[in-house]
């Protein structure tokens, strides 16, 4: 936890977790109800330790129920600097390729395309979106 927050783990015992960890607190009414409603929270951010260093953080607060202490809220906090410096790096690559490239989900839809795929085939991004290949009269191994 020290290389997330920038404080010694002796300086973050029983101290309130607002003290050190801002995202949002204002919110927290709202944060509580989605925990509530769908038993759990995401968001990446962008977190400014107490040294000003910036790191890119995943937040994830989960609801968990325990027969014997209760319910509880669970926070992880976890540095994805250099995870997201890949994924840059990943997206720069898929975007800007000079092949074809598209994801489909397991139901075979597309979910992903670049942008050489829409500028050859003339749809855009949201009218692929949903569609299988062959319903666009793709055959695999055609592109």
């Amino acid at each position: 936890i020290e290389d997330i927050v920038g404080y010694p783990a002796s300086a973050l015992k029983q101290k309130p977790l607002k003290k050190f960890i801002t995202y949002h607190f204002e919110n927290w009414p709202d944060i509580k109800k989605e925990v509530e409603r769908d038993g759990y929270f995401r968001r990446e951010i962008v977190f400014k330790r107490n040294d000003g260093k910036e790191l890119n953080v995943k937040y994830e607060i989960v609801k968990i129920v325990c027969n014997r202490i209760g319910i509880h809220d669970a926070l992880f906090v976890r540095d994805i600097t250099s995870r997201s410096k890949t994924e840059t790096l990943y997206k720069h690559l898929f975007e800007n390729a000079a092949d074809f490239i598209y994801t489909i989900d397991m139901g075979g839809r597309f979910t992903s395309v670049n942008k050489k795929f829409v500028s050859e085939l003339g749809y855009t991004k949201e009218e692929l979106f949903g569609y299988a290949p062959e319903d666009l009269g793709i055959l695999a191994g055609e592109v």
